[in-house]
């Protein structure tokens, strides 16, 4: 079997269980202190090339291992089909997804490009943000000026079909998949819409989208000026983003803030650290621990600029893992208000090591992340403090009643 060189281990706080359709999904790394994950990930790795990780019964293991791959390339019919490079990958995909665990994962090289790709800001696919709450997809959001948008889809579209295979019962994270692909590519949609008596199809052509991190507006509700930021997930870029959105919102003397992170599956661990020290100021924002029990606390080096600013954070079931991170510290360090729904619930963290002979990639589960005060929030979330619904049919009349419940937070009125 061949060495797992470490090349890159990267920190990724990202929800899989909803999709970006733009991508597929978003994710982020967490750059600082790589050189300290590379070595513990690598002793990791020692660890389990060592005899004290091989079960008693290895050998027996191995001989049946090899003689069901010797059955495959012996007795199976369709022998064109089959390549030993593709048993291996498939062996160690099977591996990985053993562990049941839906935010662990196996790549094999191309897919491992694909996510390489994402890192870097390369967006390709259609442009719309999904729900996976329902038996079927159904469309969150569409991106303004997107390929679903010039395609006619709509949020509160339910996605029925792909490319002609059911949705039904198939996970959101696998729709994902077969909607992604390649900048100029198609993919046909089947889509049930309200008002319409029957389903009906889409072509959508695949294209390159750009998604803006964060968007500020203000709007004056009751004498009040309040200011509208909405982020769309934590990247590299985010920080100083949210610089430039904070010296705005501290020049326009705002009474108050509405921090939309609804829909947002998350994205960088240093990126959240940081962002949220412009509320909390120098403080522990997170900490991680792993599974020797060991604590790790993540402090934010930033000044509380918007820390005496009233604001109140809006949730739903698709704010998942960063956004999760940065919801609890503006909940329990700055006193702000969560409105909407409860969060996804993902509170584990991933680590990600890169083979450097072949390109692919483990994406492992390596630790849970804790709230300041110490909660854990894995497949709990983050309970609202006003309880908001948003339905479908709200979707559909362009209703936002969690963002009129959040004016109203802030405003009396």
């Amino acid at each position: 079997m061949r060495s797992f060189k470490i090349i890159a281990v990267l920190t990724v706080v990202l929800a899989g269980a909803f999709g970006v359709f733009e991508a597929g999904y978003f994710m982020g790394v967490e750059r600082a202190g790589q050189a300290e994950d590379e070595a513990r990930l690598a002793q990791l790795m020692r660890s389990a090339a060592g005899a004290s990780t091989m079960p008693a019964n290895s050998q027996a293991m191995s001989d049946k291992y090899w003689r069901t791959w010797q059955a495959i390339r012996t007795s199976y019919l369709y022998q064109s089909q089959v390549t030993d490079e593709k048993l291996f990958q498939g062996s160690l995909e099977g591996m990985v997804k053993s562990l049941d665990d839906p935010y662990s994962e196996y790549m094999g090289a191309p897919e491992a490009e694909k996510w390489a790709e994402r890192l870097s800001g390369k967006i390709s696919g259609i442009g719309a943000i999904m729900s996976g709450k329902a038996e079927r997809p159904t469309v969150q959001k569409v991106l303004p000026q997107s390929p679903a948008e010039q395609a006619g889809l709509r949020a509160g579209d339910t996605i029925m079909a792909i490319d002609g295979r059911d949705t039904k019962g198939v996970p959101l994270q696998d729709c994902v998949k077969r909607i992604r692909g390649d900048e100029g590519t198609k993919v046909r949609l089947g889509v049930s819409r309200s008002g319409r008596a029957e389903p009906f199809e889409l072509t959508v052509m695949r294209g390159e989208v750009s998604i803006p991190t964060v968007e500020l507006k203000f709007e004056r509700r009751a004498g009040k000026k309040i200011a509208v930021l909405t982020l769309a997930h934590f990247s590299d870029v985010t920080p100083g983003q949210m610089d430039d959105a904070a010296k705005k919102i501290a020049a326009a003397h705002a009474d108050g803030i509405i921090l939309d992170l609804r829909d947002d599956p998350g994205g960088s661990l240093k990126a959240v650290v940081s962002v949220a020290g412009l509320w909390t100021g120098q403080m522990v924002v997170v900490s991680e621990r792993n599974a020797a029990g060991s604590i790790k606390p993540y402090l934010s080096d930033r000044d509380a600029v918007l820390g005496q600013t009233a604001t109140v954070v809006l949730t739903n079931g698709n704010t998942a893992s960063a956004s999760e991170i940065m919801t609890a510290a503006l909940k329990e360090l700055a006193g702000a208000t969560v409105v909407g729904e409860k969060t996804y619930g993902k509170g584990v963290v991933q680590r990600m090591s890169v083979d450097q002979n072949d390109g692919s990639m483990l994406k492992l589960t390596t630790s849970e992340w804790l709230t300041p005060r110490g909660n854990a929030i894995n497949k709990k979330g983050i309970e609202p403090d006003i309880a908001v619904p948003l339905s479908k049919e709200d979707l559909e009349a362009g209703r936002d009643p969690q963002l009129a419940a959040a004016f109203k937070r802030l405003t009396g009125q």
